[in-house]
C-alpha cells in the first residue's frame, strides 16, 4: 500500500528556513505585521517553493478579512466553570469582531501539542490556555511560534514572565472555612480532588490554615483526596462521614461535591441539621434543592473575559505590559450551613 505523503506545514517552512513560524506566516501571507530582511524573505520563499508548500485556505476562511483569529485550550467540558470561562471569553472577543475556536483537551497535554501545533499552521492571532500541566510543553511551543498568549486559571511554573488570569484559591478557601468557624463548626471534613495544580493545592492550604488560626489542629482523617469523579467521592464519603464526629463538610470541587451530597442523601442525614455543607463553586442544582445550598462562587465569565480583553490588547495595543490579574471569589450565604454555636452551648 503506498504511503500517504506528509502534507508540508507552515511549521515545516519555518525550519527549513531558519527562522520562526510568525516570521514565515509574515512572509508568505504578505502582511507587514513586522520587519523581514531581503535575505530572510527569500529563504523562506525558497523553503516554500522546495517543500511544494501551499497556504492552508481553512486558516484564511478562519481569519476572514480581518484576520482576527482567536483560540481557548479548555481541559474539562463537563465542568461548569470552564463552561463559564469559555462564554466570558468568547462573549467579550465577538464584541471585539474577533472569531474564537474552542477546543476541548480532556486535561491531556499530548492534546493540548496536536491542537496548538493545528493552530500554528492556521496561523492563529493569540491563544488563551487552560494548562493541562502547570510545567507545560506546550506553553514552550506557543513561545516558540511567537504567539500572543494568556494563561487562564491555572499558573505554570515558568522562568520567563507571562500573562495571566486566575482566582484566588487559597483565600477563597480560608474565607469558606473561617465562615464555618464562625459558625461553631470546630469539626470540619474537606473532600477535595486529588491534583497537584496549585489551584487545587492552595484550596487545601487555605483550609488548614484557617484552622489553624483558631487554634485546631486539622485531622489528615478529615482532609480526603479523591479523582475528580463523582462516584470516587461519593465512595470516600461514606467511609469517612459515618460514626465520625463532623459537623460540617466543604467540598473542594463542582464533582467531588456532587459526590458527597449524593452520600449524605444516601446516608439520610439532613442538611444542615445533621451535616452542615459548604460548595466549592456554584453548579445549579445548588440552588434547586431544599436547602439551597451556601457556595464559594467564583467569577469565572469574568475571568474568560479578562483574558479575552489581555489579549486582544496584546495584539492591538504596541504598549500592552503583561500583567496579571488576580480575582477574588465570594461567600453566597443559603441554607446548608447551620449556626451550630446555638446548640454547642445548650449541650455544654
Amino acid at each position: 500500500m503506498r504511503k500517504k505523503r506528509k502534507i508540508p506545514t507552515l511549521k515545516d517552512v519555518a525550519k527549513l528556513a531558519g527562522t520562526s513560524v510568525s516570521t514565515a506566516s509574515v512572509v508568505l501571507s504578505g502582511t507587514q505585521k513586522k520587519f523581514v530582511s531581503d535575505t530572510l524573505r527569500q529563504r523562506v520563499l525558497e523553503a516554500a517553493k522546495v517543500l511544494n508548500y501551499r497556504p492552508n485556505i481553512t486558516a484564511r476562511q478562519m481569519k476572514g478579512k480581518s484576520g482576527r483569529f482567536l483560540a481557548i485550550l479548555a481541559p474539562q467540558f463537563d465542568n461548569v466553570f470552564f463552561n463559564q470561562v469559555v462564554i466570558g471569553a468568547e462573549s467579550y472577543a465577538n464584541s471585539r469582531d474577533y472569531t474564537l475556536a474552542i477546543y476541548s483537551t480532556y486535561d491531556q497535554e499530548e492534546k493540548e501539542l496536536k491542537f496548538v501545533d493545528n493552530l500554528i499552521s492556521l496561523q492563529v492571532d493569540g491563544i488563551l490556555l487552560i494548562p493541562a500541566q502547570q510545567k507545560s510543553r506546550t506553553v514552550e511551543m506557543i513561545r516558540d511560534a511567537e504567539i500572543p498568549y494568556v494563561v487562564v486559571d491555572r499558573p505554570i511554573f515558568s522562568d520567563e514572565h507571562y500573562e495571566l488570569v486566575a482566582i484566588d484559591n487559597y483565600q477563597a478557601a480560608r474565607d469558606a472555612t473561617e465562615y464555618l468557624l464562625s459558625c461553631g463548626h470546630t469539626r470540619i471534613a474537606f473532600f477535595g480532588w486529588e491534583s497537584p495544580l496549585t489551584t487545587v493545592t492552595e484550596r487545601i492550604h487555605g483550609f488548614r490554615d484557617a484552622l489553624l488560626a483558631a487554634g485546631i489542629k486539622p485531622d489528615p482523617k478529615g482532609i480526603v483526596e479523591v479523582p475528580r469523579e463523582r462516584g470516587a467521592a461519593f465512595q470516600a464519603a461514606m467511609e469517612v462521614l459515618p460514626g465520625s464526629d463532623y459537623t460540617a463538610v466543604l467540598a473542594a470541587q463542582s464533582n467531588v461535591g456532587e459526590g458527597v451530597v449524593d452520600a449524605l442523601f444516601q446516608l439520610g442525614w439532613e442538611i444542615p441539621e445533621r451535616m452542615s455543607v459548604m460548595l466549592y463553586g456554584d453548579p445549579p442544582w445548588a440552588s434547586l434543592f431544599r436547602p439551597k445550598f451556601s457556595c464559594v462562587v467564583q467569577p469565572h465569565q469574568q475571568l474568560g473575559m479578562k483574558a479575552a480583553e489581555l489579549i486582544i490588547d496584546r495584539l492591538e495595543n504596541p504598549h500592552h505590559e503583561i500583567r496579571c490579574e488576580v480575582f477574588k471569589a465570594a461567600l453566597h450565604v443559603r441554607d446548608s450551613v447551620m449556626d451550630y454555636r446555638g446548640l454547642r452551648a445548650i449541650n455544654s
